[in-house]
């Protein structure tokens, strides 16, 4: 006779560990997901073009549901940053602040920097400085491996 191991899936244990199941895996999915979208957040904070810092320090991780993270740059030019602008003539004024805190211009040379960028923004538009899509692809390996982590976590914890 072959010598065999038997398993059987009975008895109260094991149906308690699939009515906790649901709520548990969901739990456990929660707490994986929310590290994968923190760590997503560092990772485009590093993408970010660094000329742009205040966009940069925008970019955050926020629950938006069930199970469900957005993590995006909260400055009104993101968009643009990432993918460029055709030809067009922004203010001066608007440049300023950046030419001064960039450049270490001031004042009358500041704006004078600013209306030349201007101008130049209004020949050839702005180059994309792409940081959102690229950190997407580099995370997304990642992600699936938190996710198989926090199945496996949450089947454990339920039948354990």
């Amino acid at each position: 006779m072959m010598a065999r191991l038997s398993f059987t899936a009975t008895g109260f244990q094991t149906a308690m560990g699939f009515r906790k199941l649901p709520e548990v895996l969901e739990n456990s999915l929660e707490m994986y997901l929310h590290r994968g979208a923190q760590e997503a957040a560092r990772l485009m904070r590093e993408k970010s073009p660094k000329a742009f810092t205040t966009n940069a320090n925008s970019i955050l991780a926020e629950k938006s549901g069930r199970l469900q993270y957005i993590v995006a740059p909260h400055m009104n030019y993101s968009g643009f940053l990432e993918d460029g602008t055709k030809p067009h003539l922004p203010p001066a004024k608007a440049l300023q602040p950046w030419v001064e805190r960039v450049l270490g211009l001031r004042e009358n040379a500041a704006y004078r920097a600013a209306r030349a960028i201007a101008w130049k923004i209004s020949k050839t538009g702005t180059k994309a400085k792409p940081y959102i899509q690229p950190t997407a692809d580099e995370i997304e390996p990642r992600f699936m491996t938190l996710m198989e982590q926090g199945l496996d976590a949450g089947i454990k914890d339920a039948f354990l």
